[in-house]
């Protein structure tokens, strides 16, 4: 089983139900502006229809294993550097964790 392939993003559906990325702070004003997590393709991940908070099980234990994933990110990160292919990986790390942390990498 596998989830839904990212990346991810956080977005309203506008009028012509085309997802809109808003910033993570986002508040929207009724129903039909609650935010919603959406894959590259429009499919929603989390969102305000009860029918589609979690379209699989794959998506939901990805959701629920989102801490457990940064703090990994976060070790490995730290660790000594061994080589240069090693190198450009942490940069992906980094800039995996600044997203989910909303920080700088």
């Amino acid at each position: 089983m596998t989830h839904t392939k990212g990346p991810w993003f956080f977005g309203i559906r506008g009028d012509d139900y085309e997802p809109i990325e808003k910033p993570f702070n986002y508040k929207g004003s009724g129903f039909c502006e609650n935010p919603i997590i959406f894959a590259k393709d429009g499919t929603e991940i989390v969102g305000c229809d009860e029918y589609y908070i979690f379209n699989s099980e794959a998506d939901a234990r990805l959701i629920a294993a989102a801490p457990d994933l940064l703090e990994a990110l976060a070790e490995y990160v730290n660790a000594d550097p061994v080589d240069e292919e090693l190198n450009g990986r942490k940069r992906m790390a980094r800039a995996a964790i600044a997203k989910a942390t909303g920080e700088q990498s």
